[in-house]
């Protein structure tokens, strides 16, 4: 009801940026996954899969090379640089305490969502992870993060549009928190738009949009 009485209006999310963003709305997030190629800005991404293909030399992939429901793709910017990026929706009940040992994490929820973006020029890999990703109630908290060599990036959920003074039971959108302020949203309404703070390292960029990427083809 509340996103049909703003039909009339712009629609914005709530997401609380302080600093100067750049706007990149998404096209072809929708189109077949076989030919799709996703771009917003100067980045573009392409090889979508239902799955993982090849053999990459990192942690992720030895450990959960054997779950069904994954996503890889391979992520760009106009400056050559580029990003191989896989993961898991909804893992297997028998998938859980692989989980929690190579995160760290008390895992007791299957509805989670995780993976991992690998830089081939510099062999590192940043790994994130996103907990109750749809619902976003104080029983089923949207929490999340990327793990970099700078120190942890947090994923929060959005539960509000501009203007609104209630918080919906679900997620439509998501910011990236760093240092203590947003430094990339995600809003995953309709084709979906990705807000990127202009003063960023090229290289973290590249990371919180493959993220940001992975998140936003995700089938609910």
């Amino acid at each position: 009801m509340a996103l049909s009485a703003c039909k009339t209006a712009q629609v914005q999310l709530k997401t609380n940026h302080n600093t100067p963003m750049d706007v990149y709305p998404v096209e072809g997030r929708n189109d077949w996954r076989w030919k799709r190629k996703v771009t917003f800005g100067e980045y573009t991404a392409s090889n979508f899969r239902g799955g993982w293909v090849g053999s990459y030399e990192f942690p992720f992939f030895l450990q959960f090379r054997g779950s069904k429901e994954k996503i890889s793709f391979v992520q760009r910017d106009q400056m050559g640089g580029e990003a191989k990026v896989l993961a898991v929706d909804r893992f297997r009940t028998a998938e859980l305490p692989l989980v929690k040992d190579y995160f760290n994490l008390p895992v007791v929820y299957k509805q989670n969502f995780a993976g991992t973006v690998y830089l081939p020029a510099r062999q590192q890999h940043y790994d994130f992870w996103l907990n109750f990703p749809d619902a976003n109630t104080p029983l089923t908290r949207t929490e999340g993060f990327i793990l970099t060599p700078q120190g942890k990036v947090t994923i929060e959920g959005i539960q509000q549009l501009e203007g609104m003074t209630f918080k919906l039971p679900g997620n439509l959108g998501y910011n990236f928190i760093y240092a203590g302020e947003v430094v990339a949203s995600v809003d995953a309404m309709a084709k979906g738009t990705v807000y990127l703070k202009k003063e960023l390292d090229p290289e973290m960029k590249l990371v919180l949009v493959a993220v940001a990427n992975s998140i936003l083809q995700r089938t609910k």
